[in-house]
């Protein structure tokens, strides 16, 4: 895309007009026939490109109200998805997978109108460069330390007539990747080049979500550039222009220029940890920081609710190994359910339930981790307090927050310290963090090893 381009997309402003729009059923085995017509896609504010497309024909009553053959409480089946082609008038052939259209038709033809969350387009790369390079740009300004210096001047012939500095550029290294992070105009673009890292969607996906944990920032980009020896590929969101802003704040709190790279050091581990997993669309850690970051723009009880949940899964998923149920506790529960089911008072309802109860006791508790992780000094006991006092409330639908709102935001507000804490564990990170369990948001020294 051409910087103007780019630069009216971010501003809200994208519009098709394709003479050529091909769409074909997603599934191949489909009864349906290709649909050839010419239309036009334009931005909606709302978080989707419109699709409108014109055809000469008419559509049948069947095709016209097929979801009413659909049964509600079902998943739509695939044959109701289309694949788009579009050719607009530049010549560019944009892409789209997988959406639902809306059939009308009337006496001078037919109109099929749709909502794509995606645009994408792939072009012949004819520069000599053999680095891969990839840039997301974002439709909004995303707070980042800045540490480079751009100078900007302002020349007649050979005179010059203005020189101007400002610090708007972050440039750091982190696993063989250059990255760069630039502020201009009220967005934000990220650029990564490397010559021995393969920037595949996976790699792409685990560098955006390096870059949300850092930021504590979970809003998509609106354009994303791939460019490889041979394809520059271009790809475009329809992002929301108005959103709700999270109250989660990022790990380490910093102003917008900071000469410790103690940010950028905690983006290179957390990059290193996610990119060893290449199967999963999102990283599982990943998943578990973006429901933190969206909780934070609910009600402090759904954060709590939210942050308990998180930090359960966590323990249970990748730190199960600092704690083991004892032979005798697993001696005890043989005995205790042997008890059980040779009783000859007890019911057998009552029997099935206490047998389950205990089989569940073989299994460690997320109390029995953070007491291990407690017991040899990589988790502060004041956290686990915190956490077993909120995490029986909220698991058992006791709303907090209308009483000392000062105690309950300090009570959440250290859960997400212990949230941060463990994925510094599980992504063997140590350096600085801004304790926000304390008031004044002091920043400490984290120092915890997993064994």
């Amino acid at each position: 895309m051409k910087q103007q381009e780019i630069e009216e997309l971010l501003q809200g402003q994208f519009d098709l007009d394709c003479p050529r729009v091909e769409l074909t059923p997603c599934v191949s085995t489909s009864k349906k026939k290709p649909l050839l017509g010419s239309g036009h896609i334009a931005l909606n504010k709302d978080g989707h490109f419109d699709l409108k497309v014109y055809f000469p024909g008419a559509f049948s009553i069947d095709e016209i109200f097929e979801q009413f053959n659909w049964e509600p409480g079902k998943i739509i089946p695939d044959e109701a998805y289309y694949d788009l082609v579009a050719h607009d008038l530049a010549g560019h052939k944009w892409q789209a997978e997988r959406f639902i259209p809306d059939k009308n038709s009337g006496p001078s033809g037919s109109m099929l109108i749709g909502k794509l969350p995606e645009l994408r387009k792939i072009e012949e790369n004819y520069g000599s460069s053999d680095k891969g390079v990839i840039q997301l740009h974002f439709n909004k300004v995303i707070k980042v330390p800045l540490n480079t210096a751009v100078k900007e001047l302002e020349t007649v012939d050979e005179t010059t007539r203005k020189m101007k500095t400002s610090i708007r550029l972050a440039r750091f290294e982190a696993c063989r990747i250059d990255f760069e992070i630039e502020e201009n105009e009220g967005h934000t673009k990220l650029s990564a080049i490397s010559d021995s890292v393969l920037f595949t969607d996976v790699t792409i996906n685990r560098i955006f979500e390096s870059f949300s944990f850092v930021t504590s920032h979970s809003e998509s980009w609106s354009i994303l550039l791939i460019r490889n020896s041979k394809t520059i590929e271009t790809r475009v969101r329809a992002v929301k222009s108005r959103r709700l802003k999270s109250r989660t704040p990022p790990p380490i709190s910093y102003q917008r220029l900071q000469e410790s790279g103690a940010v950028w050091g905690l983006f290179d581990r957390y990059l290193e940890h996610v990119l060893a997993n290449d199967t999963d669309y999102l990283h599982p850690i990943s998943q578990e920081n973006y429901a933190v970051i969206e909780s934070g723009k609910a009600s402090l009880d759904v954060e709590a609710l939210t942050l308990s949940v998180s930090i359960e899964s966590l323990l249970r998923k990748e730190l199960s190994s600092f704690y083991k149920v004892s032979p005798d506790i697993i001696k005890n529960i043989c005995v205790a359910k042997e008890l059980v089911t040779e009783s000859e008072i007890l019911d057998e309802d009552f029997k099935s339930r206490t047998i389950g109860s205990l089989s569940a006791m073989k299994n460690a508790r997320a109390k029995d981790i953070l007491f291990a992780l407690r017991d040899v000094g990589l988790i502060d006991e004041a956290l686990i307090k915190i956490y077993g006092s909120l995490r029986n409330k909220t698991a058992h639908g006791t709303k907090s927050s209308g009483g000392d709102i000062q105690n309950y935001y300090n009570q959440v507000s250290a859960l997400q310290v212990l949230f941060f804490q463990l994925v510094f564990l599980v992504i063997e990170y140590s350096g600085e963090y801004t304790d926000y369990g304390s008031y004044g948001y002091p920043t400490k020294k984290f120092s915890g090893k997993q064994t």
